[in-house]
């Protein structure tokens, strides 16, 4: 059995108390949970433990690890076991529902139909009634939208207690309520679970928090890293455990900073970037592994030959596929990637989301275009007649397609259906970039998108904006639709069937898996961190979080690729690349047949003439550039063999 080193067998013995650990990524968290519950159990003889997880996973592998009879489960699983045994303290009969996700979005949009709102996404609104309970408080009003949200939200709470149900939410909400209004229900249950531990205890959010502090009656044992605080957008609040030790007066503190998973240079970077940030204890992540190799750090021209490029490391590298992973900051950034993987012949999964061409927003884009192409498509014309809504209901367009006989639908005469067909045959014709722009203008695709408050509108916009830069490449619209096809078709036979593939993901997605190879795309300024970020409080140390998530999944091998043109715009390194120490990346040299000063005319095969503003040495010789058709200038990376010398006068 594998030997607990000094600092985890500190926290794992350390007296009854209020404890807090510190565990940096790959410090074996779950071993010293784990491990402090056995040493309560077995060692001490204390069996009222409660242990808590974020997910079921999480909660089968420790019951899997222990084998000991502790009540241990997610919040949501403690918190139904409660309500259900004291289901009359809050109204509510025993045999009480759980509403799914699917079941409030039903719910939701039946009220909405009530109220003649059926423009509006029940996602959106549940995404705010789900906010409001996560802080523990009732949905405020505010603008149009938000009154509406206070609105839904007091019929949604009438309709589940007529029904006997309670949501996900209230399952937190209900339990904090009772403990806080019934004083001997409380006593009952801080004597049944005498010592409290809670893993990835950064996630936390307002109402667990709570329910937490209501619990606790001096034996807490809580385990997280502020530095791995990524889930702000679900609730989580990075402050609970930055003031842990003030509602938990007499707090020990552990620092688990050993590292098993990375190797020296990828640690030292990870230390290096989110040492800038404020709001954090300090911690150095070290590691007594051999060195491993230098971060590699890829220059692209555009996104395609960025995918180009990691597809020939791929094809290099001896470490198996399913070792490798590619990260990415936002969803859009997939598709270059895909094809790239596709037009290689190297099987891929993407985890957490559907496949570039899969995504709703696509298909019904392309379905357009399909039916413009060729107005006989009764496929594509089901898809697109009611998307977004035209109130034309699928027996009406049934109707339509028998009229048609197979024969053009733009020739069918229908009143209801005329204002849509006038708008296709008004497209007909026009450059396929432009086709494409005008539909979505026309037919207010867009803003129907935006209006209807769905969660996932700015990535589904990010996507179509994907999209159009994607025609770019291509001069008609059959030549589009023919290379989608082609790419579809591949993606279905190329290889997610086979045992071996790279694994595509998020971010997001990553937390708290690990791979032998990753690569972290579009380390850009506006991708990493996320445009978005720049005017939020606190949003760019979330995204140096979040950054610091992505490389420590990296155990030997670690490139990060960034570009300086994507989706025709361009683009900066990221400052996260730059605070990362020039000893810690592998750099080739470079070709060039001049040294370059500041002052120097060049000119650039892409960007025309321009004059050397500034030279910047770190992580890589950098050139500014002022190019004389761009208003602002450009930092270009990979610069040897892509600008040449204007001779002087």
């Amino acid at each position: 059995m594998k030997r607990n080193n000094p600092d985890q067998e500190s926290a794992i013995n350390a007296p009854i108390g209020s404890i807090l650990v510190i565990a940096g990524a790959g410090s074996g968290k779950t071993r010293v949970l784990t491990e402090r519950i056995r040493y309560l159990y077995e060692t001490l003889g204390e069996k009222r433990i409660l242990a808590v997880t974020f997910t079921n996973k999480a909660a089968g592998e420790m019951k899997d690890r222990l084998k000991l009879p502790v009540t241990m489960g997610t919040f949501h699983s403690i918190c139904l076991r409660i309500l259900r045994e004291f289901s009359e303290a809050i109204g509510f009969k025993e045999d009480f529902t759980v509403f799914d996700n699917d079941d409030s979005k039903s719910l939701v949009k039946q009220i909405l139909k009530s109220l003649n709102r059926n423009d509006i996404n029940p996602s959106g609104i549940l995404r705010e009634i789900d906010r409001a309970k996560n802080d523990y408080e009732i949905p405020q009003g505010g603008d149009q939208f938000y009154e509406l949200v206070v609105q839904v939200y007091h019929e949604y709470q009438k309709k589940l207690k007529e029904l006997n149900s309670l949501d996900f939410g209230d399952l937190l909400v209900f339990t904090v309520k009772l403990l806080e209004e019934k004083p001997l229900i409380l006593e009952r249950l801080q004597n049944r679970f005498k010592h409290i531990l809670v893993d990835e205890f950064q996630d936390t959010n307002l109402v667990q928090y709570r329910l937490l502090k209501l619990l606790s009656t001096g034996s807490i044992f809580a385990v997280g890293d502020e530095d791995q605080s990524i889930y702000a957008f679900r609730g989580a609040q990075i402050e609970n455990i930055l003031s842990f030790e003030e509602d938990f007066p007499g707090t020990k503190i552990f620092r688990l900073e050993q590292n098993y998973r990375s190797t020296r240079y990828i640690l030292d970077a990870a230390n290096a970037v989110i040492s800038n940030n404020f709001n954090r204890r300090e911690k150095n992540l070290w590691t007594d592994t051999k060195e491993g190799k230098k971060l590699e750090l890829i220059h692209a021209f555009h996104e395609r030959e960025e995918a180009r490029k990691i597809c020939a490391e791929i094809n290099r590298s001896k470490v198996p596929l399913n070792e490798i992973a590619i990260f990415y900051r936002t969803n859009a950034q997939s598709r270059a990637i895909e094809e790239a993987l596709i037009q290689n012949g190297i099987p891929y999964r993407i985890f957490g989301g559907l496949k570039f061409f899969e995504r709703k927003e696509i298909k019904d884009i392309i379905s357009y275009l399909k039916f413009i192409h060729n107005p006989s498509d009764f496929v594509a014309f089901q898809r697109i007649i009611n998307s977004p809504p035209r109130g034309i209901g699928a027996v009406t367009a049934q109707k339509i397609i028998e009229e048609a006989g197979g024969g053009s639908i733009l020739e069918v005469k229908n009143k209801k259906l005329a204002p849509f067909l006038d708008t296709i045959k008004g497209l007909k014709g026009l450059p396929l970039r432009k086709i494409t722009e005008e539909l979505l203008k026309r037919t207010g695709y867009i803003k129907k998108l935006i209006d209807s408050a769905d969660p996932q509108a700015l990535s589904r916009e990010e996507n179509i904006n994907e999209l159009l830069n994607l025609m770019g490449d291509f001069n008609s619209l059959v030549e589009f639709l023919d290379h989608v096809a082609l790419m579809t078709s591949s993606d279905t036979s190329s290889g997610t069937e086979s045992s071996e593939y790279i694994s595509l993901m998020t971010l997001h997605i990553s937390k708290g898996l690990e791979f032998k190879k990753v690569f972290f795309t579009g380390v850009e300024e506006g991708l990493c961190p996320h445009s978005l970020s720049f005017e939020e409080d606190g949003g760019i140390e979330e995204e140096r979080r979040l950054f610091y998530v992505g490389i420590t999944r990296a155990k030997e091998e670690l490139s990060l690729s960034c570009v300086e043109s994507r989706a025709g715009r361009f683009r900066e390194m990221s400052r996260f690349i730059h605070e990362i120490p020039e000893d810690c990346f592998e750099v080739e040299s470079h070709s060039e047949e001049f040294l370059p000063e500041v002052g120097r005319r060049v000119k650039h095969k892409a960007f025309g003439e321009g004059e050397i503003v500034e030279i910047l040495e770190k992580p890589v010789l950098t050139l500014r550039i002022q190019f004389d058709d761009f208003d602002e200038p450009m930092n270009l990376i990979d610069w040897g063999s892509k600008i040449e010398l204007v001779p002087e006068s």
